[in-house]
Formats: structure tokens, C-alpha cells, sequence
């Protein structure tokens, strides 16, 4: 199997995250700003976060500024992703947006690792694959997919003014949401082998509301390799992500993965996944050492 780069790989498994507990990472004197905003952590603007791809230079001339951050502002998931130890693995960016958080992963995991970034939105898709150009990034392979639970296309509906609000959920089709355009949808056990992409060390997914299908697809993917997973809880109203957390709890926990609710450090299991209505879930094999979380 090889990587996106075309750089073979030494094995056919990728080296799995160590054991060992992670260093506690640095505290932001402003920690918790993000909890106080609610739902509305989830939109920060630019300027109210520690951007995560910081140095990279952005094609996108509606970010304003670009990759733009307060110095010691910085939210729970940042910090946990900053902890997290990358280098030589593979990661999956599910939900890639325009490559912050690609560009991120890609230096992290340096040039024996790789990244492989999906991104649905065919306007968005396009800023995200310039911006891996003109950065001289060469170990991010970007695809224009959704993954789901199984192959079909669904219309994708956005926010005006604001891309990232981008959802295939079939909630998302409101009065308030444009149509922007029909896409295809994945699931990641059948496109992964099919695409010979690299077995996963790690995988992040925020995809406004298709966290569940995203992970339905993907048990095989996640029982064979086990890497761990960062999953951003959407929905429309308090209910329904407190729905999408039971559900990402479920899938998980029966796949033997530990949860942690990112922002308040809670465990998360079925039957008390409410924490996680907001905010992050981190998941673990429970083998494994679940990390500190400043």
C-alpha cells in the first residue's frame, strides 16, 4: 500500500500511536472562553482563535485575516491536537474545509507521514487543494468526496456567508440554508481499499450532522487499524445533538473505543453521552492511555 505522496510504505499497517500517557499541554489563561460561547464556539471567527495553520499562507480572499490568531487563545480540541504525537502517521482529515487543519496535520506528521483530506463542496474543495499548491505541500492528497454510511449523492446546503456551515444532514435543509450544489457520498470501508489510501493512525471528523453515518461507514476501517478519533458533535438544536452524541457513543463503544468529551475532560459512554452535545469527543481503544486534556 502506499502513500498519497507515492512514497511507499515499509509495512502494510501504519506504526501505531505510542501508549505512553501524552504531556499535559501548555493551559491558555483564556481555556475557557470557547465553553462559555456554547454553540457558538463552534463559528469562532478567525481573529478569535489560535489558528492552527499559522504560517501557511492562505489563497482564500474572504479570510480576513488570513490564518490569523490571538497569541495564548486557544480552545481544548487545538490543544489536544497540539499534544497529540504525529509525526511518521497517517492522518485522515474528514470534513477538510479549505486546509487549516490539513496543513496543520501535514506538518505535524512530517515527510514520512501523511494526510489524506475530504472535502465535498466543489467551490470549497478548490480553495483547499490551491492552498495545499501553494504552500509547496506535498504529503496531503486531497479528495472530493462526503463520506457516509453508503454510496448515493445528496444535496450539500450552506449558511449564506458561510462555507463552513456546508451539511449533507438531512437537517440541514431549512429556509435558512442555500442549495449549493449534489454530491457523492462514500463510505470510507469501501473507498479506502478501492483508492489503495493508507491505513489511518488518526482521524478527525467534523461534517455538520454526518458524524454517525460518517462512522457507520467506517467500522470496518476503525476495527482493523484502530487509530484514535476526534469527532466534532453538530445539530440543529440542543436535542438533536444530544441524539448525535448517543449515537457517536453507541458506534464507538461497541467498536471497545474509551470517550472523552474534549472540553470538560467527562467520560462519555451510551446512555451518557449528553455531555458531548457541544464541543469534541475523543476516542481511544481502551487499551490505550486516554490523554490529558488541558
Amino acid at each position: 500500500m502506499k502513500k498519497p505522496n507515492g512514497q511507499s510504505q515499509q509495512t502494510d499497517q501504519a506504526p501505531r500511536a505510542s501508549s505512553a500517557p501524552i504531556a499535559e499541554p501548555r493551559r491558555s489563561r483564556l481555556g475557557g472562553w470557547r465553553n462559555l460561547l456554547g454553540p457558538l464556539g463552534r463559528y469562532r471567527p478567525g481573529w478569535l482563535r489560535r489558528d492552527l495553520a499559522a504560517g501557511f499562507r492562505n489563497c482564500d480572499p474572504l479570510t480576513v485575516p488570513q490564518w490569523a490568531h490571538l497569541p495564548d487563545v486557544s480552545s481544548s480540541e487545538e490543544r489536544l491536537l497540539a499534544a497529540l504525537p504525529l509525526t511518521g502517521k497517517v492522518v485522515y482529515d474528514i470534513g477538510a474545509h479549505v486546509g487549516a487543519y490539513s496543513l496543520f496535520f501535514s506538518r505535524r506528521v512530517g515527510p514520512a507521514g501523511s494526510v489524506v483530506a475530504f472535502e465535498p463542496s466543489p467551490k470549497t474543495f478548490a480553495l483547499l487543494r490551491r492552498n495545499i499548491e501553494i504552500n509547496g505541500v506535498s504529503n496531503v492528497r486531497a479528495l472530493e468526496c462526503a463520506l457516509g454510511r453508503e454510496s448515493t449523492r445528496r444535496a450539500l446546503y450552506v449558511l449564506p456567508g458561510m462555507p463552513s456551515t456546508a451539511s449533507l444532514a438531512p437537517e440541514a435543509r431549512t429556509p435558512f440554508r442555500l442549495r449549493s450544489a449534489v454530491v457523492a457520498i462514500e463510505p470510507l470501508d469501501a473507498l479506502a481499499p478501492r483508492l489503495e489510501l493508507p491505513s489511518p493512525d488518526f482521524i478527525k471528523i467534523d461534517v455538520e450532522g454526518m458524524e454517525a453515518e460518517v462512522l457507520a461507514g467506517a467500522t470496518g476501517t476503525l476495527r482493523r487499524w484502530r487509530p484514535d478519533v476526534l469527532v466534532e458533535i453538530h445539530g440543529a438544536t440542543p436535542h438533536a445533538r444530544k441524539a448525535q452524541a448517543e449515537r457517536v457513543a453507541i458506534l464507538l463503544a461497541r467498536l471497545g473505543y474509551g470517550l472523552t468529551h474534549v472540553e470538560s475532560h467527562s467520560a462519555v459512554a451510551p446512555g451518557r453521552a449528553a455531555v458531548a452535545a457541544v464541543g469534541h469527543v475523543f476516542a481511544r481503544v481502551s487499551r490505550r492511555p486516554i490523554p490529558q486534556i488541558a
